[in-house]
């Protein structure tokens, strides 16, 4: 596996693995075109701190403002193989991480369960983009 960061060419991919799992997930709104998907993708290259993981059959990439992670995808045909545990922990190594995870996604939570965050907080999605209840997830050394 090869962790590095993203390049500006890496948000093509970004913004596919993103919409394969928009295109996938029957309870997330469609809100965003896929030039808006891939405009996102562009912006979280230029503004916050990517790493990509790559094995030959695909990727994974992680996009955290300091300790914010925002973001963490996993190509569906690669998942099960370690990247994004991989990312996870490379972004733990920098410090303390916070996330959120929407509660309609149980797999994440236990992703991130398993990699050391815990819990400390849910809201009702009120004050989020997809309007859509959530969890607040920390790690701290």
């Amino acid at each position: 596996m090869i962790l590095r960061d993203a390049l500006p060419d890496d948000a093509v991919v970004i913004a596919a693995i993103m919409a394969d799992w928009l295109a996938v997930t029957p309870w997330i709104p469609k809100l965003h075109t896929s030039e808006a998907t891939m405009q996102f993708a562009r912006d979280l290259v230029a503004a916050q701190t990517v790493r990509m993981a790559e094995v030959a059959e695909g990727v994974g990439f992680l996009a955290r403002d300091s300790g914010e992670v925002n973001a963490l995808f996993v190509a569906q045909a690669v998942r099960g193989r370690g990247i994004g545990r991989a990312l996870i922990e490379g972004a733990k190594a920098t410090g303390p991480l916070a996330l959120w995870t929407f509660q309609a996604n149980p797999a994440a939570q236990r992703f991130y369960r398993r990699a050391g965050l815990r819990e400390v907080g849910r809201t009702d999605g009120a004050g989020n983009f997809e309007k859509l209840p959530d969890v607040r997830m920390e790690w701290a050394p």
